[in-house]
């Protein structure tokens, strides 16, 4: 009798520490649906507390430390466009949540209910390439229109176009601050900064059990956003194991649509997988512990976001092409990176004319995206 296939190994960078964007993940690990898997699977998570974030989950998909990553779109387009095309060019193999979960953030009680109001104030940036520029952005598009609606509700009032009340915002102006990335929650919590990009199943969910109230700015409402987060493979990994990467994302389908029928066994998931990883010595404690309240409301809040019509992982070709098309459009696809290295530019630079660089050629989304390797809708 022939000896048991072997598990391949898939190492899984997580975006963030386990959360509600990860359910699906865990739950196919204590379900045993990756071992069960044709090939047979031993997955693992790495998640970025292991070391204060000081690696990026597509950095280690390039230095070999994992072969799946959870990341923005964003990173899968950066990496795509480079300068000197010295890092792989990795490739979004899946969605991990369908439609937009996340927000611009500002707390109620600041008064800033629009982003044009972001004028002047503090932005907590995840020092992200394109970030600052996207929000920079929104602010910019949400000034154009509130420019639009005074005038518009002036000529309403009888008084004409010219008699709108002038619009002091909405100009783009504003400055980053960079806490380290896991406090960048708390550091907008304590007011050290007046606004943040968050997933609104997670930490809006915190905030929710916390009585604190706020504004949300959904970027598809401003811009032509893409999906986020995605799962990236490594072009040598898509290429070397194509059968491998089918398996796991057929298992965790799986996982995902268990997850979206029956959230809260989905967080019970999570946690048991979490506590057998820090038992075990794999990670360290969590900065936080997951509380079994917050993870119920959060798995209850990103069901609805995890399964669509075409099923777990399915991603919208045209929203790719929209959300390049945008960053072409608006300038943002230059040659210059956030860096503390000389030469590099700083968050500052890349918001300031001309200092992002030069403009470089927009990636084709067949490039950066494929369906080729979720199984067939149910």
């Amino acid at each position: 009798m022939a000896a048991p296939a072997q598990p391949a190994r898939v190492r899984v960078a997580l975006d963030w520490t386990p959360n509600a964007n990860h359910i699906g993940l865990a739950l196919a690990i204590q379900r045993g649906f990756f071992a069960e898997a044709n090939p047979p699977l031993e997955v693992s998570l790495i998640s970025p507390h292991a070391d204060g974030y000081k690696t990026t989950p597509a950095a280690r998909l390039a230095d070999g430390g994992a072969e799946l990553a959870c990341v923005p779109s964003e990173s899968v387009v950066s990496w795509a466009t480079w300068p000197g095309g010295d890092k792989p060019k990795i490739r979004a193999v899946a969605t991990l949540l369908q439609g937009s979960a996340h927000a611009i953030v500002t707390l109620k009680s600041s008064g800033i209910s629009r982003p044009a109001l972001l004028d002047g104030k503090k932005y907590a940036s995840y020092g992200a390439r394109y970030e600052g520029r996207i929000v920079q952005e929104m602010i910019r598009r949400d000034g154009a229109r509130w420019r639009e609606e005074a005038a518009a509700a002036a000529a309403a009032s009888g008084g004409g176009a010219g008699a709108a009340p002038a619009v002091e915002g909405g100009t783009g102006v504003y400055s980053e601050v960079t806490p380290p990335m896991l406090d960048i929650w708390d550091a907008f919590l304590k007011g050290e900064a007046d606004a943040t990009w968050i997933f609104l199943p997670w930490e809006g969910v915190m905030a929710r059990r916390a009585g604190i109230e706020l504004n949300a700015f959904n970027p598809d409402d401003y811009v032509d956003y893409g999906h986020s987060p995605v799962m990236a493979a490594h072009p040598d990994f898509i290429r070397d194991k194509p059968d491998v990467l089918r398996a796991f994302l057929s298992a965790a389908r799986r996982g995902y649509a268990e997850a979206a029928m029956f959230p809260e066994a989905a967080a019970e998931a999570l946690r048991a997988d979490v506590a057998e990883r820090v038992a075990s010595g794999e990670w360290p404690q969590l900065p936080a512990p997951l509380e079994e309240g917050l993870m119920r409301d959060a798995a209850r809040a990103v069901a609805p976001y995890l399964v669509g019509r075409h099923g777990w992982g399915h991603m919208d070709m045209e929203r790719w092409s929209k959300f390049v098309a945008f960053l072409d459009s608006a300038g943002l696809l230059t040659d210059k990176v956030q860096s503390r290295q000389p030469g590099g530019a700083s968050l500052d630079d890349l918001r300031t004319p001309g200092g992002a660089g030069a403009r470089v050629a927009p990636p084709a989304a067949g490039e950066l995206a494929t369906n080729e390797f979720l199984p067939p809708p149910l």
